[in-house]
């Protein structure tokens, strides 16, 4: 049973590793239009096409998923310390209790930080469209 919850935890830990990898990915995405921003001071650029306004849309964009990434790592350095804690409780039933607690107070966190990048996105597009 300490096998199979080991192996569990380990490849449910190694799994989410990925999972901050994502966004990430989405900081790249407007890399040039970021790097003209910088360039032109926000100014409006017949090169680059920026405005002020796209400027702190991508500031705020980028400030939302470097977050999101913080709390994604920090959830899974956690979950793999729960993981730990459970696994080597060795019957204590203390510490089998404090390893899941770990494991579901981080995959709470997990999803509530989750659920916010949602509602930013959300927010963000429909603040877009005004």
């Amino acid at each position: 049973m300490k096998k199979l919850l080991l192996s569990l935890a380990l490849l449910f830990g190694l799994g989410l590793f990925a999972l901050p990898a994502v966004p990430a990915q989405a900081l790249f995405e407007n890399a040039k239009s970021n790097a003209c921003a910088g360039i032109t001071g926000g100014a409006t650029s017949t090169s680059c096409g920026t405005s002020s306004d796209s400027t702190v849309s991508n500031l705020t964009h980028t400030v939302t998923n470097l977050l999101s990434i913080a709390v994604g790592v920090v959830s899974v350095v956690m979950i793999i310390i729960g993981g730990i804690k459970l696994a080597t409780s060795g019957g204590d039933p203390s510490k089998a209790k404090s390893g899941r607690s770990t494991v579901i107070y981080a995959l709470i966190g997990l999803a509530v930080a989750v659920l916010a990048q949602v509602l930013v996105n959300v927010v963000f597009k429909q603040a877009s469209t005004l």
